[in-house]
């Protein structure tokens, strides 16, 4: 007899829809036969897919799907990049290029690794590039805890955290640009609460 071949589940087309950060908007359509395999996977998409905005064209972000419902993928922020391309065109002769990495937590608990990128309008020394690291690192201190994860995801592609860090390092040298070049998300700490509890007055006598 022959083999009896087994009939396959029809394909079908999940829209894919952007975190909170950026209003939740379809950004991407993903083909599957099931659509509870869908869970976990990853997208990738350029800011430009969201905003239609053409200098938001080299942003690439990487979302990941957590939440399958009603024929709908939801996902969550893994972390955004600029492209090469784009970084080699603002890195000039006789200029500096400073870069500062570092990680801060979020007001509600998530940690994330933010690359800075600084660029000069001269050649700098040693000294002044970790002046202008530290200027970066307190500007990014000062605002970085105050936000959400969703808050601080805008603040980083938009380039409004970018615009802050570039007037705190202007006051140590000129920059011609300064940017948010890479973030990823870490992990996600447990806010505890400390509750104070006063201790009994004592009385004398």
């Amino acid at each position: 007899m022959p083999a009896r071949t087994v009939k396959k589940a029809p394909l079908i087309w999940v829209p894919v829809y952007a975190p909170e950060a950026f209003g939740k908007v379809e950004v991407a359509e993903i083909a599957t036969r099931d659509i509870e395999k869908i869970n976990g996977r990853t997208v990738e998409i350029s800011l430009y897919d969201i905003t239609k905005e053409i200098e938001h064209q080299f942003i690439k972000l990487k979302l990941r799907i957590t939440k399958v419902e009603n024929n709908k993928a939801y996902t969550t922020f893994i972390m955004h990049d600029m492209t090469r391309d784009y970084i080699r065109s603002i890195v000039r002769r006789g200029t500096s290029r400073v870069d500062l990495i570092t990680d801060m937590q979020t007001k509600d608990g998530w940690t994330i690794r933010i690359y800075i990128i600084a660029i000069t309008i001269r050649r700098i020394s040693a000294s002044m590039k970790s002046r202008i690291r530290k200027a970066a690192l307190q500007a990014l201190s000062d605002r970085v805890p105050q936000l959400t994860l969703d808050e601080l995801v805008r603040e980083m592609t938009l380039g409004k955290l970018a615009s802050l860090v570039a007037e705190k390092v202007k006051k140590i040298y000129p920059c011609k640009k300064v940017e948010i070049r890479k973030s990823k998300v870490i992990k996600k700490e447990e806010i505890q609460q400390t509750i104070v509890t006063p201790l009994p007055q004592q009385t004398t006598s």
